[in-house]
């Protein structure tokens, strides 16, 4: 049996916007209670708006899709990346477990929010950039979530080949 879903791309991208406003009330707290003298100065400049754009149009969907590569060649990939209209990608062309999927799919959004929370104490003075990363890379992520949801049922022995705007899963059949 075959699966061959698409991302439903377009939905998804104005459904990550809302989800900026958990995800930021979340990690605002999270890094506010790692900041070493329990306060949070924000201020604006035109350096620190510059610099936001870099890192929300920039410098997430790199790391996000750096990410989703090293796990896959972890899993014995060969990523490869692009970019479509309103997303970024990473992809391979060798079958992956669904185990391996995943790890490869949740991959960004734990590790990239793990580092994000390591940082916050680590470099106050960063905190809104930390902050705009950690927010960026969680909402982003909706299409990685929609993947996990799609794919829990799986059986281990099923194989899953990633596509640039979906995946397609190859079941055995039972009968």
């Amino acid at each position: 049996m075959e699966d061959r879903p698409a991302i439903p791309i377009k939905k998804l991208n104005l459904l990550s916007f809302p989800l900026a406003i958990p995800f930021g009330v979340l990690f605002y707290l999270i890094g506010l209670l790692l900041q070493p003298d329990g306060e949070v100065i924000l201020t604006f400049s035109i350096w620190s708006i510059v610099v936001l754009a870099l890192i929300v149009l920039l410098i997430v969907p790199i790391a996000h899709e750096a990410v989703h590569g090293i796990v896959a060649k972890l899993a014995g990939a060969k990523p490869f990346y692009g970019v479509g209209p309103g997303y970024a990608y990473t992809s391979f062309e060798e079958p992956i477990s669904p185990r391996n999927y995943m790890l490869i799919t949740a991959a960004p959004l734990l590790v990239l929010s793990a580092i994000c929370i390591a940082l916050f104490p680590l470099i106050p003075g960063w905190f809104l950039f930390i902050l705009a990363f950690a927010v960026t890379n969680a909402a982003g992520a909706i299409g990685d979530l929609w993947i996990l949801k799609r794919i829990r049922h799986l059986p281990s022995d099923a194989l899953i080949y990633d596509l640039a705007d979906g995946y397609a899963a190859f079941v055995p059949d039972r009968s």
